[in-house]
């Protein structure tokens, strides 16, 4: 398992996990990996949403929309594994449950600060 794409592919469920409604157009998800520091294609995206979405963790709607389901929500809190998706660390998992209880929502912090 490639270390950089299980942990690119948790930044994403956990930007959904603590976006509006669970759901973001994919090039403002682009933008918010970037700022986290996985820099990639939008083609690198859509393969990875593609893969997500064959795992059960999102849904891709109209409009290029990506969609947590309940499965990428979990993964992304690390009640549940998935291999090829990196598992968060306790100190992750407190921040992105801070983060989805408050409004000011700090995605690098819930990213572990990457």
């Amino acid at each position: 398992m490639d270390l950089q794409e299980a942990n690119r592919r948790r930044a994403i469920l956990v930007a959904l996990s603590i976006s509006a409604q669970y759901r973001l157009p994919i090039r403002p998800l682009r933008d918010i990996l970037e700022s986290v520091g996985h820099v990639l294609s939008l083609d690198r995206l859509r393969t990875d949403l593609s893969w997500l979405t064959e795992q059960g963790c999102i849904e891709l709607g109209a409009n290029d929309l990506a969609i947590a389901k309940d499965r990428g929500v979990d993964v992304a809190m690390g009640r549940t594994h998935i291999p090829g998706i990196a598992r968060p660390t306790p100190t992750e998992v407190g921040s992105l449950s801070s983060a989805l209880a408050t409004t000011g929502i700090n995605l690098a912090k819930a990213l572990g600060g990457y």
